[in-house]
């Protein structure tokens, strides 16, 4: 079973080329790497949709966001929507914004990847698990910010940036990705992660 077999690499870049590989192979597979979540595709499109809610009737971020991996819109079809298609989208982001401003960022959060079918969205491409184990660590990451700095919607968007693009700042144990599953797939990881683990299966494709 694919479960069974565990793939160690020397560094985070042979983790993510034999991960791609095997999902590319149509055979399941989960990673675990030092990499930061911050430095994730997803922590990229989560801060587009960080940015629509704080500007909710701003077309330029909402078509970043429209046309990035969170909602998956084609350019074309980003085009041709009708003006009542916009009304709607920009009413459902200012209903959302509001109540992260009134309740808090995780409850906006889970009502608009819920309106919006977001991990719908990330499933459908191979590497789902892996970006939705992303997403809902990114949340975390936002909501503990928030509670901890006491932040607003703006106070909270500066912060995540400042986080993405100066590494010195960051909590680096806080932002290590995460395993996304435990599911029945191949596992891979770096050497270093898998100390003190035990495996049924292990090849190590690159120790010699």
């Amino acid at each position: 079973r694919p479960g069974d077999l565990t793939i160690l690499m020397r560094g985070n870049q042979g983790v993510r080329s034999v991960y791609r590989a095997l999902l590319d192979a149509g055979v399941p597979a989960v990673s675990f790497s030092e990499d930061s979540v911050l430095d994730t595709e997803v922590s990229l499109a989560v801060e587009q949709l960080l940015e629509a809610l704080v500007k909710p009737r701003y077309e330029a971020h909402s078509r970043v966001l429209m046309t990035g991996p969170l909602i998956g819109m084609s350019a074309a079809k980003l085009d041709d929507l009708a003006d009542s298609e916009w009304e709607k989208w920009f009413d459902t982001l200012v209903y959302w914004a509001s109540q992260w401003a009134e309740r808090g960022f995780m409850t906006a959060f889970r009502g608009l990847t819920r309106d919006l079918r977001i991990f719908e969205q990330l499933l459908s491409s191979l590497d789902g698990e892996r970006m939705m184990t992303d997403l809902r660590h990114l949340s975390e990451l936002l909501h503990t910010a928030e509670r901890s700095m006491a932040a607003g919607p703006e106070r909270l968007l500066r912060w995540f940036k400042e986080q993405r693009d100066q590494s010195d700042r960051r909590d680096t144990d806080a932002g290590k990705q995460r395993l996304e599953s435990d599911s029945d797939a191949v596992q891979i990881m770096t050497i270093h992660k898998s100390k003190g683990l035990e495996f049924p299966v292990v090849w190590c494709p690159d120790l010699w």
